[in-house]
């Protein structure tokens, strides 16, 4: 899961690097730093699914059985449990799973406006967090359903809700990038391209 983690760094790396791009270049050459951001977008956005297929399907072994755990929140009461005193860690690791699992999808969510900017740039936030949503829990759902069928990981719904936060944490994040950035281009009077 190291991988997703360096593929996150890169993604908010890349978001930055955008705004920054915007405001340097400014009108003059603002074709071409639309057409750099599009390419630079589309690679990072290939290594991206390519690390998420690595970790969540491509790199695994079968095992013997189809497994499914479908109680809703399973991982949240196993792995944490309610004392007099306050939250107990019962399980780290299914802890740190959960985790992992929230911040694998934190790149899809600051990615899709590159990736699909008509879909995921309008100018109505809750109209494009229920496109997120509905777009990063079906990747999700997509992948649970490729481990379970091809007997390769535990089919989980706490997964699917937990790589959905990740999106929107994600999204969010790069909506707030983008609204710094264009304050910081009206200040200095220069456009910026962010989708």
């Amino acid at each position: 899961m190291r991988l997703v983690a360096v593929i996150t760094l890169l993604v908010f790396a890349f978001c930055g690097a955008t705004a920054l791009l915007g405001a340097r270049w400014g009108a003059r050459h603002r074709r071409g730093a639309k057409v750099l951001r599009r390419v630079l977008g589309a690679v990072l956005f290939a290594a991206y699914v390519y690390g998420v297929l690595s970790q969540t399907i491509l790199g695994r072994s079968q095992s013997a059985s189809h497994m499914a755990q479908l109680e809703l929140f399973w991982s949240y009461r196993a792995s944490l449990a309610l004392m007099e005193d306050g939250l107990a860690i019962t399980s780290a690791s299914l802890l740190a799973e959960i985790i992992l699992n929230v911040l694998m999808f934190v790149p899809l969510g600051a990615l899709l406006p590159f990736a699909l900017p008509e879909l995921f740039c309008s100018r109505t936030f809750m109209h494009d967090v229920v496109r997120v949503a509905i777009v990063s829990s079906a990747c999700s759902m997509a992948i649970e359903l490729a481990q379970w069928r091809f007997r390769l990981g535990l089919f989980e719904f706490d997964d699917i809700l937990n790589n959905t936060a990740g999106a929107l944490i994600g999204y969010a994040t790069y909506r707030a990038v983008a609204w710094i950035a264009r304050k910081v281009a009206r200040h200095h009077a220069e456009p910026i391209l962010l989708p």
